[in-house]
């Protein structure tokens, strides 16, 4: 249904040339971890998953966590968030777009029904032979601020239900 497109570097690709190294990010996908929980969920030792962590955070995918705790955490950067959801961000700019176009579309009928105050002058003659001026003010309701608020409704609206199409489809990228 949508093109997504991943731009991947050098240093990516390498990390990503291993099996375990992608499962490493999936299990991170889930939540932060140690090395001892990773490698006791994958059945490899500490040490060769230390040095998958390691390429992953030489690329950049895995971020670690070290407070003054006793154990070290790792967890996926936002490279690697997206890299393994894609359509997040995705959905966030039409989201956002769609929230955007809504607003202004209130604004603008709220502009029509509210109208414009627009003041004229008007000839009188006051008898007595003496001409004379009437400042009238009329309230002037545009129909094409309606008519743009109406249309950016409608946009707001098929970006918000694009953006529920993209999180309801249920498709897991080929590479995972």
């Amino acid at each position: 249904m949508y093109q997504r497109k991943i731009t991947l570097d050098q240093e990516s690709f390498k990390a990503l040339a291993s099996d375990t190294r992608i499962e490493i990010l999936k299990r991170l996908d889930k939540s932060q971890m140690t090395v001892t929980d990773l490698a006791n969920e994958l059945q490899v030792n500490k040490s060769a998953v230390y040095k998958h962590l390691s390429r992953l955070l030489d690329a950049g995918l895995v971020k670690k966590l070290e407070d003054n705790r006793k154990w070290v955490y790792y967890k996926l950067s936002m490279k690697g968030m997206h890299l393994l959801h894609p359509e997040r961000v995705q959905i966030a700019l039409m989201l956002s777009a769609s929230v955007l176009a809504i607003t202004l579309a209130l604004s603008q009928i709220y502009m029509f029904v509210v109208g414009n105050p627009v003041t004229r002058e008007e000839p009188q003659n006051f008898g007595f032979g003496q001409p004379g001026t009437t400042f009238i003010t009329e309230i002037v309701h545009d129909p094409l601020l309606l008519a743009i608020g109406c249309l950016l409704i409608a946009v707001g609206s098929v970006l918000a239900y694009m953006a529920y199409r993209v999180y309801q489809t249920p498709e897991t990228p080929d590479y995972i």
